[in-house]
C-alpha cells in the first residue's frame, strides 16, 4: 500500500494536533486546514486520499465544504469522514446524505478514528479494484 495523504479540516488546534499525531502514527502523511476555504484550496492542490472534516467552522462550514467537494470533478470521489460536536440524528443524516462516508461525534478516540479511516480507505480501494 502506498503512502496515504489525509487532510484534516478543523478550526480547533487541539483536534488538529491530536489528529496529526494519530495520522503520522499510523504511517500516513498529514495536511491541515483551519477553515473550509483553505481546506478546499489544499484539497484541490494535493488531492488527498481522505478528508476528515469538521461541521462547525468559521468562513465556510463543513456542510458547504462537503457540498463543494462532491461537486468538484477531481475531488468528488475522495472519501470524507465528518467529525462534529453535534450528536443529533439530523446532523448525522444530512452529512451522510450529502456524501460523507461516516460521521464521528466529538469527543472521539483518535485511535478509533484511525481505524475508521483505515477501513474506509480499504473499502474504497476494494471498490476501485472491482
Amino acid at each position: 500500500m502506498h503512502d496515504r495523504l489525509l487532510l484534516v479540516i478543523d478550526d480547533e488546534p487541539l483536534i488538529q494536533a491530536a489528529l496529526k499525531r494519530a495520522i503520522r502514527g499510523a504511517g500516513w502523511d498529514y495536511l491541515g486546514a483551519q477553515d473550509g476555504v483553505d481546506g478546499l484550496e489544499i484539497a484541490g492542490e494535493f488531492r488527498p486520499d481522505l478528508i476528515i472534516l469538521d461541521v462547525n467552522m468559521p468562513e465556510m462550514d463543513g456542510r458547504d465544504v462537503l457540498q463543494a467537494l462532491k461537486q468538484h470533478p477531481a475531488l468528488k470521489e475522495v472519501p470524507v469522514i465528518v467529525i462534529t460536536a453535534r450528536n443529533d440524528e439530523y446532523t448525522r443524516m444530512t452529512a451522510l446524505e450529502a456524501g460523507a462516508h461516516d460521521v464521528v461525534e466529538k469527543p472521539f478516540d483518535p485511535a478509533m478514528l484511525m481505524r475508521k479511516v483505515a477501513w474506509t480507505l480499504e473499502k474504497e480501494e476494494r471498490a476501485r479494484a472491482c
